[in-house]
């Protein structure tokens, strides 16, 4: 293959390595997915390409330096709020403490074998099996907190719930109940 030739290929897939480092940036949780459509309409035709590298460059940079940089000056690009992942890991901690077989079975795909476990025995998680938690010599009375529980229901924390740590983890507290989210009354085997 002649160096032409390559130049010509680096120069036909500019653009799509330009994608490439906007996902990176997006899925790195330096850029809002938002964003992502405007970052590439006004940089796409700003790439150059070195001939003698064959490295794509944006504003005498990396791409990947570029975007970061570019993103800096752009807080409108920056993403908002909490942190996707910590409220993913947050809602599947909670399936795997309210013991949802197949929460169990994402945290031990997700996190691998070695947390999985450190977590289940930190916690006394099994599958199938609320965990115990962790006991507070205090307060003996909110050990086991359950708005769908018959001797606690209460329609407006169920709500709350819901709002704070997402339906698929409030779907499987109020499963560990004999419940379901949006049950009107407490089940009888409450």
């Amino acid at each position: 293959m002649s160096k032409e030739t390559d130049v010509e290929i680096a120069k036909a897939t500019k653009n799509e390595i330009l994608l490439q480092a906007i996902d990176r940036a997006v899925l790195g949780g330096k850029m809002r997915i938002e964003a992502a459509k405007d970052a590439y309409d006004l940089y796409h035709d700003k790439l150059v390409v070195d001939v003698d590298t064959l490295q794509i460059t944006l504003e005498n940079r990396p791409l990947d330096e570029a975007l970061d940089r570019i993103c800096e000056a752009r807080p409108l690009w920056k993403p908002q709020g909490p942190d996707a992942r910590v409220v993913a890991r947050q809602a599947l901690e909670a399936e795997v403490l309210a013991g949802s077989v197949s929460g169990h079975g994402r945290a031990f795909k997700e996190w691998g074998r070695e947390a999985y476990e450190a977590f289940c025995a930190k916690h006394a998680s099994k599958p199938g099996k609320a965990a115990a938690g962790e006991k507070d010599k205090d307060d003996k009375k909110d050990e086991r907190k359950n708005p769908w529980l018959a001797d606690q229901w209460s329609l407006a924390a169920q709500g709350k719930l819901v709002r704070e740590i997402g339906l698929a983890a409030a779907q499987s507290i109020a499963k560990s109940a004999g419940s379901f989210v949006g049950a009107t009354k407490p089940s009888r085997a409450a």
